[in-house]
């Protein structure tokens, strides 16, 4: 049974964390299996995830945090061939910005598309 409050945050929230981690981490099936693994983790915790300032928050470092563990996995199981990170479909007139961020470090990455595309101003410094 699920909490009413955690059903709404869910609704909320799940599309847009799943579309940020799926930009951070340049791979809309990671990024989404992430979302739905944190989501699952900030339902089974939801008593004390919902106290902290930032949920949504919590559930895309929880979610990132996930994500990498799983690509190191996959690197040691492959031993030095490169993950297929995918590919996004660039949004119309950001080719340049996708070139970019295929630059970045996943940790400004991070920080980017969390500004730039969900508009997080103040969760970000919550988060880092």
């Amino acid at each position: 049974m699920t909490s009413p409050s955690f059903d709404a945050f869910y609704r909320a929230y799940r599309s847009e964390v799943a579309h940020a981690l799926s930009l951070t981490l340049r791979d809309p099936w990671l990024g989404g299996e992430a979302a739905d693994e944190a989501m699952v983790r900030a339902w089974e915790r939801w008593r004390s995830v919902e106290k902290v300032s930032n949920p949504a928050g919590w559930v895309y470092r929880v979610g990132l945090n996930w994500a990498r563990s799983r690509l190191r996995r996959r690197w040691r199981e492959v031993l030095g061939d490169a993950p297929d990170t995918g590919r996004l479909a660039p949004m119309p007139g950001d080719v340049d910005v996708e070139r970019a961020l295929t630059e970045l470090s996943v940790s400004h990455r991070a920080v980017v598309v969390l500004r730039y595309y969900s508009d997080w101003r103040l969760k970000i410094s919550l988060l880092l």
